[in-house]
């Protein structure tokens, strides 16, 4: 069902923008703290004025970055709306994960049997123009007459007529037709069953990669880059470090965690 599918891609990247809203909400609240942290030090003459300002264009920056992802997630929850057949601003529940509807098993099960439907159609009409061009048509007529002014009160008849299909040349062209529809139909549902069986294997393969970059992004991105990040903040705190690499290790956590956030949004619409 195209609906579904677009409803489902839709609602994936309506979860996507809202997970990326609450992500750099919260990695503004961080950089919020860092510049409280550096106007603190800065009166004590423990850090610079450029660590002020690093850390509130940081801030800005976004600031201005939420403001674009509050209008991603205004757009989605628009679509979401219409395609539901709801008013547009109508309000949502909170983005969960969906359930896996459209998988390709599911997928390969419903346009298959879209295909059998269309095949025994045809050959149910097949089988019509058959019966029709090969069994005659009988007609039986019984007919009574009143004649009295010629001295008899009643006649009867009788009349048994007969078809001769295989002499209707209409008949059997439509036979032919029928055949060559069905024909037609099942070379179609061969075409059909070998696109569904590659775009099938197509999905598995992404959706297994999609899997795999997920894995790789906590295991090998994610903890690392949390790390890092505190490390260096903890070394600010004590004097150890400066402004600009605290917030080069914060940006390098955000960027971790939204390459999870965009991976996960993967595996759902695969």
């Amino acid at each position: 069902n195209e609906l579904l599918f677009t409803l489902r891609q839709t609602y994936a990247e309506y979860l996507r923008a809202s997970e990326e809203l609450s992500l750099h909400e919260e990695h503004a609240h961080l950089v919020s703290d860092l510049y409280e942290l550096a106007q603190v030090s800065y009166g004590q003459n423990q850090a610079s004025a450029s660590a002020l300002h690093e850390t509130r264009v940081a801030l800005g920056k976004l600031h201005g970055d939420i403001a674009m992802i509050e209008a991603d997630v205004a757009r989605a929850r628009v679509r979401l709306n219409l395609l539901s057949g709801r008013a547009p601003d109508a309000a949502l529940g909170p983005a969960i994960s969906p359930p896996e509807v459209n998988t390709p098993t599911n997928r390969e099960r419903a346009v298959r049997a879209q295909a059998v439907a269309r095949l025994r159609e045809r050959e149910a009409e097949r089988e019509v123009s058959r019966l029709v061009t090969r069994r005659p048509e009988w007609m039986l007529g019984l007919d009574y007459m009143a004649m009295p002014s010629d001295g008899e009160y009643a006649r009867y008849g009788a009349m048994l007529s007969m078809t001769m299909p295989w002499f209707a040349s209409s008949l059997t062209s439509r036979a032919r037709r029928a055949e060559s529809e069905l024909e037609a139909e099942r070379a179609e549902r061969a075409s059909v069953e070998l696109a569904v069986r590659m775009e099938v294997e197509e999905a598995r393969v992404e959706l297994t990669q999609a899997r795999r970059s997920v894995e790789l992004v906590e295991r090998e991105w994610l903890g690392h880059a949390r790390e890092a990040y505190e490390v260096e903040r903890d070394a600010w705190k004590s004097g150890r470090s400066d402004a600009q690499r605290v917030l080069s290790r914060l940006d390098a956590l955000l960027e971790a965690r939204m390459a999870l956030v965009r991976a996960q949004r993967d595996v759902r619409v695969k």
